[in-house]
């Protein structure tokens, strides 16, 4: 799985025992599917993994996540701050002289 592999880099930590039950999981040849038994922070943090992968290219395990379970990881997004002042903005001259006021 693209998750363990991915579980040593991640800012955040992956949920306590996911690893444990990534090794222990069984394959149901009849529907030919890994079966992994998670808690809500294990699934959780799945979701993210795979949504890691994705941004990375590869849409189709998430895609599949998501479809089978109806989870999905939703990323917070970023706060945006104001330009500092102390930065310099590129000056746009104006693109025609004003017109003269005749009397």
């Amino acid at each position: 799985m693209a998750g363990r592999r991915l579980g040593a880099h991640l800012r955040r930590p992956l949920a306590d025992g996911l690893t444990d039950q990534v090794r222990t999981a069984c394959c149901d040849h009849r529907v030919k599917r890994w079966v992994l038994h998670l808690t809500d922070d294990q699934t959780a943090s799945v979701a993210y993994v795979f949504w890691l992968h994705k941004t990375t290219g590869s849409a189709l395990e998430a895609n599949r996540f998501t479809r089978d379970t109806g989870i999905t990881h939703q990323p917070t997004p970023t706060r945006r701050t104001a330009i500092p002042e102390s930065t310099p903005l590129p000056h746009h001259p104006p693109s025609a002289a004003p017109a003269e006021h005749l009397p």
